[in-house]
């Protein structure tokens, strides 16, 4: 709370309403294709290039620096696998999990395990062996499309397709090569076997774990169409699907299945995401996407009090505001926007006119930022996207609540000819000793 006088000080108090959360703000294709070849994982290496596995002639790779434009690498990265995915290890090395199909056929037919190798380069792999064996896991001979992650505690879960019933599992192991299965499946909104699957899981800045998965199969899970999907959870086991499709297939590129999807974060906060696509000849390449996340919006109403006469100024915002100041010298409202860096930024600000009016002009941190505003007889409201940091907003208008209350430029304005007249009468013509001095 801020206390101010007509002197230009001012109160500020505000109220939290409660919170809208927000989806995610966009999520766009790419143009054009990643690499020929499909069943992608992507990491980022060490010097900040980007690093794309994929099956092809082979278990193949190839490297970009911008995430888009890639270079496939010489060699194989291992043979007679497919469906990579790779943890960096504390020691520096990586370490490849990748499904090999022992037995032909489908899901309850074929035999698919997981194995993995290990690389100090990320390039030459050596085969380690049998990571979970889907007869003996009790995956009815379906352990597919491992999805590996490194959890804040150092242990390794691999989410991979169950056959069990069909769909989304996992297991943990303390030093990556001993996995235990979890029970259950992980999309827990969605009843009995399902089609959600080819898993890509990373954990938010905010702790969140998300979950990329394809609906593979619309006959299996109905009302559900084929496409790419989120699901979200606070603790990596209990996920709960957005029904919203996030990627659709493209009939203008001739797709009709998109799968096996993997995202990266990237240095604006945004993240990329790439999965295979095949059209009706059964052709595969990979594309990709981008997202760029939304956090929760909160609004306050803030109190501004300038002498006797109090405004209410209303942010919405997914960032946190404080600092809330308002100048009537300076015509200006100024408070911090602050959030957690690289997610997208948004704020609302509603100012009465009686406050500040005018013309709005709008800085972050100074400088000039692009803004939509909209008044109407009582109030203006101002609209600006950013990407979150710490920020220093600024709002300024080119008139402002008069510095004298109306009934002080009224009481001013009756009594001034009396205190002309009072003067006047008050004169006296000088003495004549005062004159011959």
């Amino acid at each position: 709370m801020f206390r101010t006088l007509a002197s230009g000080i001012i109160i500020v108090t505000f109220l939290l309403l409660p919170q809208v959360f927000g989806e995610p703000a966009d999520w766009s294709r790419e143009q054009g294709t990643r690499v020929d070849g499909a069943v992608p994982f992507v990491m980022k290496l060490s010097d900040g290039r980007f690093r794309l596995y994929y099956c092809g002639a082979g278990m193949m790779s190839a490297t970009s620096s911008d995430g888009v434009v890639f270079v496939t690498d010489s060699g194989v990265r291992v043979n007679g696998g497919c469906d990579p995915s790779v943890v960096r290890l504390s020691d520096g090395s990586y370490r490849m999990y990748y499904k090999v199909v022992n037995r032909p056929g489908g899901p309850g037919q074929g035999q698919h395990d997981v194995y993995s190798a290990i690389s100090k380069d990320a390039l030459s792999f050596v085969p380690e062996g049998l990571r979970i064996n889907a007869t003996l896991s009790g995956d009815n001979g379906w352990a597919s499309v491992p999805e590996a992650i490194k959890l804040p505690d150092g242990r390794v879960r691999i989410y991979y397709v169950t056959a069990n019933p069909h769909g989304t599992t996992s297991a943990i192991s303390t030093d990556g090569l001993q996995f235990i299965k979890e029970p259950g499946l992980r999309i827990t909104n969605v009843d009995g076997p399902n089609s959600l699957v080819d898993p890509a899981v990373l954990i938010l800045p905010t702790g969140m774990f998300l979950m990329i998965v394809s609906a593979f199969n619309p006959q299996m899970t109905p009302n559900i169409p084929q496409g790419i999907y989120v699901a979200r959870s606070e603790d990596g086991l209990n996920f709960k699907l957005d029904f919203e499709r996030k990627i659709a297939p493209d009939s203008g590129l001739g797709e009709n299945e998109l799968f096996d999807p993997t995202i990266i974060r990237l240095d604006d906060g945004s993240y990329r995401i790439y999965f295979g696509a095949a059209d009706t000849q059964g052709l595969t390449v990979t594309r990709s996407a981008r997202w760029t996340p939304v956090k929760p919006v909160t609004t306050q109403k803030f109190t501004v009090s300038v002498d006797n006469n109090e405004f209410t100024v209303t942010v919405a915002s997914n960032s946190t505001i404080s600092n809330m100041r308002f100048s009537v010298k300076e015509k200006r409202l100024t408070f911090a926007a602050t959030g957690e860096e690289g997610f997208y930024g948004t704020v609302d600000i509603t100012i009465p006119n009686r406050l500040l009016n005018g013309t709005i002009t709008t800085l972050i941190n100074q400088q000039a930022a692009a803004s939509t505003s909209n008044t109407n007889q009582t109030h203006a409201k101002i609209h600006l996207n950013y990407t979150q940091g710490n920020h220093t907003i600024t709002v300024t208008g080119t008139n402002v609540v008069p510095e004298f209350p109306s009934y002080m430029i009224l009481l001013l304005t009756l009594t001034t000819p009396l205190l002309i007249i009072a003067a006047s009468k008050g004169k006296t013509k000088p003495s004549a000793s005062r004159v011959n001095r």
